[in-house]
């Protein structure tokens, strides 16, 4: 049923079994893709690479698979990864499984290890905020068909069972960060028997993924395992970087839902308390933890603690030794944001609405959700902030913006900053013929944007870069999309933009392609000039990207949050 939808929703055919690998890992029968071109590809789907995270395993690192037995039947896709969803599902595919560490392979016809022509490797990690998302629907026929790379698309635990940390050892945490570590050692160890090479191994995500694949270049342990990495809307930043404050809490709020907490039961404190709750938690059903709609999001992701990252993030940016020791500044690595990525936030600030009781929705004040997001954005940035700082912050956006004072707002916090951040501290004190770094700004105005959302809102550069019908973004999130209005303007980009990335997967430069389009080189960023590419029918160089954005953030609102403490009982009107 799964696989039946994904070919609905994507642009290949499965014609019949194909290819026999050879792999460390076991002997792997795969199957043929045609992209809607008619060119056939390898497909090799549901291979796990991981022991199944059940049981004992719940809240453990995971197992590196043994050498499989017989032949492995690679030509159906496995169970996605249990699913907490913010907003009511409409793919209609169920929670997913537990049972879900599998990855796919996908190759061109020509990948064939015995002929010594190895290709270059892009792991690709789903988005979703790590709560939710799944591998299987991103088919990357035309990459892999025109481009002459090898794809692999990863699954990796989610929500709870992927990010629950009592921050102590009896459950550190980050287990989905590790999931996407053991996959790229798996696909480095095995990728070559598929025609790979396993040393031009980039690994890439988009939103929440493309955030973890941040957090995977500077993570302890990652040295040699990839060359490159490309991050497509999300980096976790450096100064208030993407990681959970109060994950505790969050274990102790979990094991009370779960009953493993009785009514009048303290709060455990100690390590040994905390292992007695999490035993309990492993005994729980795994679909206690997978939730259909929940406009309440946990605070659940990674944490600065256990092996991944042995100090604060800071200060692993500021410890040239550590990044040394990781090949950090040997990697190249390419950053990509969208026109619109704040919109997003509009969608689903919209969808909450709709769900309140009418009666709710009547007294909401004005802004009222503006505010809550402000609120919650700049309070997970900076800690607690007053009303005070928040009515000055609406006040900036609602006078100075370019989509609408939301959209700026939620692209910058969650987007602009934390991608500036991290440019910023990876090519401090670098020159910039030294700088690894290259950015770009996806700029473009789809027809099929056909609703209020316009330009490229977060997540429709996926469009671009996989084969994936412009309607399937309306089984995640409605968008207001026409997929008819997809025209020839938009396969002509979509070729640039496929080109721009396989160059980047293959050399490490993205510009190869680009560059006799522009008046001089695609330059890579540094912290003087700020370079990056404006990418889109017609591509622009450009510099500084909303300089006074970034000094707002830098300086503005934390000298508010000084002159406007917490306690102080006035606040400016709006």
């Amino acid at each position: 049923m799964i696989l039946q939808w994904i070919l609905v929703l994507t642009t290949a055919v499965l014609v019949h079994s194909g290819q026999i690998v050879h792999a460390p890992s076991g002997t792997f029968q795969g199957t043929f893709w045609k992209t809607k071109h008619d060119i056939t590809h390898n497909a090799f789907l549901g291979i796990p690479y991981a022991k199944p995270p059940v049981g004992e395993r719940r809240f453990k690192p995971p197992e590196m698979i043994p050498p499989l037995e017989g032949v492995y039947d690679a030509t159906e896709f496995k169970a996605f990864c249990i699913q907490i969803n913010l907003l009511p599902p409409m793919h209609g595919l169920g929670p997913g499984e537990e049972d879900c560490l599998y990855l796919n392979i996908f190759s061109p016809e020509s990948a064939d290890a015995a002929a010594g022509d190895l290709k270059s490797v892009f792991v690709f990690f789903h988005g979703g905020g790590n709560f939710n998302g799944q591998a299987n629907i991103y088919n990357p026929g035309q990459l892999v068909t025109t481009q002459d790379i090898i794809v692999v698309t990863v699954g990796y635990r989610l929500g709870y069972l992927g990010f629950l940390s009592t921050l102590s050892p009896g459950c550190e945490g980050n287990f989905g960060l590790k999931d996407q570590i053991l996959s790229v050692a798996w696909v480095k160890e095995n990728i070559q028997a598929f025609g790979g090479d396993p040393g031009s191994i980039t690994i890439g995500g988009e939103s929440a993924g493309a955030i973890d694949v941040s957090f995977l270049t500077i993570a302890s342990g990652t040295r040699n395992l990839f060359a490159r990495a490309f991050s497509m809307s999300g980096l976790t930043g450096v100064q208030h970087p993407f990681i959970v404050r109060n994950a505790k809490s969050t274990a102790i709020k979990v094991g009370r839902q779960a009953e493993c907490l009785k009514e009048g039961q303290p709060d455990p404190t100690s390590d040994e308390d905390f292992d007695r709750l999490v035993q309990c938690l492993r005994e729980v059903p795994a679909t206690v933890f997978g939730i259909e709609y929940t406009p309440a999001v946990p605070e659940l992701g990674p944490v600065e603690y256990g092996d991944l990252f042995p100090k604060k993030i800071e200060d692993l940016f500021n410890d040239e030794s550590y990044l040394h020791s990781l090949n950090f500044f040997e990697r190249d690595y390419l950053i990509g944001f969208d026109y619109n990525e704040g919109d997003i936030f509009t969608v689903m600030n919209n969808e909450v609405e709709k769900s309140l009781p009418e009666d709710v929705r009547k007294n909401l004040p004005p802004n009222g959700m503006f505010r809550g997001t402000v609120t919650h954005f700049l309070s997970s940035k900076f800690g607690p902030v007053s009303e005070t700082v928040v009515s000055n912050v609406i006040d900036y956006y609602s006078s100075s913006y370019e989509v609408s004072p939301l959209a700026d707002f939620a692209a910058d916090a969650i987007f602009h900053i934390p991608t500036f951040e991290w440019a910023s501290a990876a090519t401090r004190g670098l020159a910039m013929e030294d700088s690894k770094v290259h950015m770009f700004r996806f700029v473009h105005w789809p027809k099929f944007m056909a609703g209020p959302y316009k330009g490229m809102i977060h997540g429709t550069d996926l469009l671009y870069l996989f084969d994936l019908d412009p309607d399937f973004l309306k089984k995640i999130i409605d968008l207001h999309i026409n997929g008819s209005l997809w025209g020839e303007e938009d396969d002509y980009l979509k070729e640039k933009y496929i080109s721009m990335v396989a160059d980047f997967i293959k050399t490490g430069n993205p510009g190869l392609s680009v560059d006799p389009e522009l008046p001089t080189p695609w330059l890579p960023f540094d912290q003087q000039e700020g370079h990056y590419l404006q990418f889109g029918i017609t591509p622009e160089l450009k510099t500084q990207f909303k300089p006074e954005r970034l000094f707002f953030w830098a300086t503005q609102i934390p000298e508010w949050i000084e002159e406007y403490p917490v306690d102080q009982t006035t606040h400016t009107e709006l």
